[in-house]
């Protein structure tokens, strides 16, 4: 599992947002927990990434494609690695009461 370089969360009543920028090494999967950003989700959340390449002029070589998101994680795979190379996300969904 990943930790996100930056991140963090806003609640406005029982909508809660986190996101993170999460370093992607390794070529394939890359699980992220919520956990480590803020509260649970009450159900499995709206996720959306995006890729982010640290000083690169070019496109990215393939398009990162989520393949599992729950109340905990999501779960998001791709042939993109790089010791600069980062997965930006964000999560909206209902907070844990």
């Amino acid at each position: 599992m990943a930790k996100a370089k930056v991140s963090g969360s806003v609640t406005f009543g029982s909508t809660q947002i986190l996101y993170g920028l999460t370093p992607k090494y390794n070529l394939g999967s890359l699980k992220v927990p919520f956990y480590n950003y803020g509260p649970d989700f009450d159900e499995a959340p709206i996720v959306t990434v995006t890729p982010f390449w640290a000083g690169q002029s070019s496109q990215v070589g393939f398009v990162e494609t989520l393949i599992e998101i729950d109340k905990d994680h999501f779960t998001v795979t791709s042939q993109n690695a790089d010791p600069n190379y980062s997965i930006s996300w964000i999560a909206i969904g209902s907070k844990k009461s």
